[in-house]
């Protein structure tokens, strides 16, 4: 079973018979590069004596703070969502979806898998002294005196578990329902303490048996003085849902919730609102003598330090990108929503360039020698003649959402965009003028040669092909009835992809047929360098080709958010942008 739907992004945030090393994947990967650290949800976190802390979450993703306080991924050859994460006195623990448990004995420097047991989806795991504790789906809980060999419980609850608290002896456990649960062995034998509540609880702490604290939807704040066994309803401060709990000794509690929520106490009954320093749900929260972190979805790490304000950790543009171009010797440019356009340098990395605009951009291309066109909504064409330094905005000639722009190296220049809109270019991009090639059909994708040859592809398979640089088209037969978004092609071959991961290829540009890839989320660009050919799309989806586009094989490229743009050089290195500003690179 999964958390309910309300809760269920903030809670999805949240083997062999011996433990095994697990193998690190070598060579070429997929790097964030904006935001930075990285941009996937962040489930839980903790503290380690001495400072170093660890966050985790979505896609295998495990992070490490050093002893300078920089934030970096760590490797552990694992994919799956990871829900949990305690810093034990024998290592730190990690749990997961489908029953998965990860231990580090040497500060998350090698990980091992360990065998749980459980087929279940862990949700959260806690420690005190040797005694470790996992709860999740289903009333799953086990403990284990080293975080190595796991036992469950002789008598689990019988509902799902979203948080946890133990000293060794003392257990206790809330989740759907308003169900929490208390167990005075460590965890083998539960039972459950009835509340009243019938919302949805989701941390647990407390200093010790008479300080206990349980947090829910719609600002619920449950105290217990009496080990658990009986719980007060404090008086609601605020209505945002509330996610996480830990404190730093009696009465000195901290909570954190939707919309950056955060609330101190230091009397265990009074909360106030504090500053977290940003607008993002806090899904989690650690507490070690005057070290606070509080974690959420797209990355976001938010700190405290003693006395200090909170300060959130996450660097880099938050909205969305819908279009990519790579130049050579690593310089790129990426355009989104709100006008913004990053550009990159192997020096200092994405930066804003003033575009002027604040419209939807679509489209980007480049003819390879310093000219850059981009295209938006609204008829928006702007051009740069240094590679994306500085822009200026070209007349528009038509006022529709313009979707995608095609430069050559040889001043000829395509835009297409909704309602049929074609415009052609002869001079770099500086003036341009509208044709006719369309039967009412949106355009979506252009791509062409030097030698005159182009195409275009958009809504309902349209396909369009000119062999005289875009001043007459013909209607071409695509096979496909879905939507096609994009196109790109080489010397040899041309390639276009769409709905329910179409791809189709085309060695002459008229004859087109279907290949197999292996998806069915819509792909939106398609991209190649040599025999490799990228295309990415919905869900975070990558498919590839070595080999022209004859086969291709889903890669995993470390996020589930939408990818909206593919770009790629002659020297194998493609980036990729999408949603909340994602950025990935593959080197």
């Amino acid at each position: 079973m999964t958390p309910p739907s309300r809760l269920l992004l903030a809670l999805l945030l949240l083997s062999s018979a011996a433990c095994r090393r697990r193998p690190v994947p070598a060579g070429r990967s997929w790097r964030w590069e904006n935001p930075v650290p990285q941009g996937n949800r962040l489930a839980a976190t903790c503290i380690e004596r001495g400072g170093r802390a660890f966050a985790v979450g979505q896609l295998g993703t495990v992070l490490t703070r050093d002893a300078r306080g920089a934030w970096r991924p760590v490797r552990t050859g694992e994919r799956g969502d990871l829900h949990g994460v305690a810093c034990t006195d024998q290592g730190v623990v990690v749990v997961g979806a489908r029953g998965l448990i990860l231990r580090s004995a040497d500060h998350g420097a090698s990980w091992q898998r360990v065998r749980s047991g459980t087929a279940a989806d862990l949700w959260s795991v806690t420690s005190s002294g040797r005694r470790v504790l996992a709860v999740g789906a289903g009333g799953a809980a086990l403990r284990s005196d080293d975080g190595a060999r796991w036992t469950p419980a002789a008598s689990p609850p019988d509902a799902d578990l979203y948080g946890a608290w133990t000293d060794g002896r003392l257990a206790l456990a809330a989740g759907r329902g308003g169900a929490v649960f208390r167990s005075t062995d460590g965890g083998a034998r539960w039972a459950r303490v009835e509340t009243g509540l019938t919302t949805s609880l989701t941390g647990v702490w407390a200093s010790g048996p008479d300080d206990a604290y349980v947090v829910g939807a719609g600002g619920t704040i449950l105290v217990s003085n009496d080990a658990g066994s009986r719980w007060t309803i404090l008086p609601r401060s605020v209505t945002e849902d509330l996610l996480a709990v830990t404190g730093r000794g009696r009465g000195d509690v901290y909570v954190s919730g939707a919309a950056g929520a955060l609330l101190h106490a230091r009397d265990g009954v009074q909360f106030m609102r504090e500053g977290s320093d940003t607008t993002s749900d806090l899904v989690a929260l650690a507490a070690r003598d005057r070290e606070l972190v509080a974690v959420g979805p797209r990355g976001v790490i938010t700190e405290r330090s003693g006395d200090a304000p909170w300060r959130a950790r996450l660097g880099g543009h938050r909205g969305s990108l819908h279009a990519v171009w790579r130049g050579r010797d690593g310089v790129a440019c990426a355009a989104g929503a709100g006008g913004v356009i990053l550009c990159r340098d192997p020096a200092h990395g994405w930066k804003r360039m003033p575009s002027g605009m604040n419209v939807n951009l679509s489209g980007i291309a480049g003819d390879g020698a310093g000219t850059l066109v981009v295209v938006g909504d609204n008829g928006t064409i702007l051009r740069s003649e240094d590679q994306g330094r500085a822009w200026t905005l070209v007349p528009p000639i038509d006022d529709k959402i313009l979707s995608a722009v095609w430069l050559g190296s040889r001043g000829a220049g395509l835009i297409v965009g909704r309602g049929g809109v074609v415009l052609r270019s002869t001079d770099g991009g500086e003036r341009w003028a509208p044709v006719t090639a369309s039967d009412g059909r949106g355009f979506m994708g252009v791509w062409g040669r030097d030698d005159g040859h182009a195409w275009i592809c958009g809504m309902r398979g349209a396909l369009m092909h000119t062999a005289d640089g875009g001043a007459h088209w013909e209607a071409v037969q695509s096979g496909v009835q879905g939507d096609l978004f994009a196109l790109w092609g080489d010397a040899d071959e041309v390639y276009a992809v769409g709905r329910e991961g179409a791809v189709i290829r085309s060695t002459d540009g008229l004859r087109w047929t279907r290949v197999d890839a292996p998806v069915q989320e819509t792909l939106v660009s398609v991209a190649g360098a040599g025999a490799d050919v990228w295309a990415v799309g919905l869900a975070g989806r990558v498919v590839h080709s070595r080999d022209h586009g004859a086969h291709w094989r889903s890669l995993p490229v470390g996020t589930g958010d939408d990818l909206t743009a593919v770009a790629a050089s002659d020297d194998r290195r493609v980036t990729v942008v999408g949603y909340w500003g994602t950025i990935l690179a593959y080197q």
